[in-house]
């Protein structure tokens, strides 16, 4: 609302919440063009995990969310799976959905302020398998409790888990109670530092349940990329990031709810250093290549000039 009486060219709307859904409304009747980046599908991820089962609350967002589409002039999402999930799901916005990638400011991840994360973690000559990032319910940090449970033969392994969330202290707690020491739990850092925490790390976890049945592809995994890790995704079947994985040629990934292939590839980057160092190359340069802030940046200003000339239309 405070923004309602400005004039704007356009806005780049990003949900969730849906219900900036609102914003691109007052701004399109002012003659802005209207570009609605979804990165989760709601109300459908928070259906799928749980979190969401009133069915008059779920009534409500599902007519925010169509609002929300109906008034952009482009609906865009982050891969090709979540496009197709949103015209089946929206066959009245089918023209208008668009894939647009995540992009990464590839500079700023290779920026370095010089902390030592090995030493100051204590993981100075392990393997260090990292996630960072939210820990909620969709994140199945249990799993990776699970998993270092699994692998605690391997003296030279830690999993290191920084982030905070709703989940933190029960997966702490689940670690205590089976005198884990090969998980490490730590507070999120900042942005500034975390090309720092990344340099410290051998590869990057990316993990969602399986229960998740949106294609969605969490954002940390192009960090890893530009970090040149080895992606080690434990993510839902629908995902995207198994076919960004074996495309890039950047790590391994399987379905969340099969341990024992979680298990084994974790077994196989240990074992095969030489084969983690050719998959973090290849995904920097993948990365590089598909993802940067400035290519993705130079789409989304196409878009704004083809709506400004034609309106979705003209997208297709």
């Amino acid at each position: 609302w405070r923004h309602a009486s400005g004039k704007f060219d356009a806005v780049f709307i990003y949900s969730p919440p849906i219900t900036l859904g609102f914003v691109g409304w007052l701004m399109k009747r002012r003659g802005a063009g209207v570009l609605f980046n979804v990165q989760d599908i709601f109300p459908q991820n928070a259906i799928d995990i749980g979190i969401l089962r009133n069915p008059i609350l779920i009534a409500f967002f599902r007519a925010i969310e169509r609002f929300s589409y109906r008034h952009a002039d482009v609906v865009t999402a982050h891969s090709v799976s979540n496009s197709e999930k949103l015209r089946s799901a929206h066959p009245e916005i089918a023209e208008k959905v668009v894939v647009l990638h995540n992009w990464i400011d590839v500079e700023r991840f290779l920026t370095r302020r010089g902390k030592d994360y090995r030493k100051e973690f204590g993981v100075e000559g392990k393997f260090v398998a990292l996630f960072a990032g939210a820990l909620g319910p969709s994140q199945g940090v249990h799993l990776l409790v699970s998993l270092a449970e699994r692998v605690r033969d391997l003296g030279n392994l830690v999993f290191l888990v920084v982030g905070d969330g709703t989940e933190k202290e029960w997966a702490i707690g689940l670690a205590r109670s089976r005198a884990l020491k090969n998980i490490l739990f730590h507070p999120l850092i900042s942005q500034d530092d975390y090309p720092d925490l990344l340099a410290a790390s051998d590869a990057g976890i990316v993990c969602l349940i399986s229960s998740v049945r949106t294609p969605v592809v969490p954002g940390k995994i192009l960090g890893y990329m530009v970090a040149s890790l080895p992606v080690v995704a434990f993510v839902n079947a629908e995902s995207d990031v198994h076919h960004m994985v074996a495309e890039a040629n950047c790590g391994m990934s399987c379905v969340s709810d099969n341990l024992d292939e979680m298990e084994r590839i974790i077994r196989a980057l240990c074992d095969n250093p030489k084969a983690s160092e050719e998959f973090g190359r290849n995904g920097k340069r993948y990365a590089v290549e598909r993802f940067s802030r400035d290519r993705i940046v130079l789409e989304i200003e196409g878009m704004f000039e083809r709506i400004r000339r034609g309106g979705c239309s003209a997208l297709t």
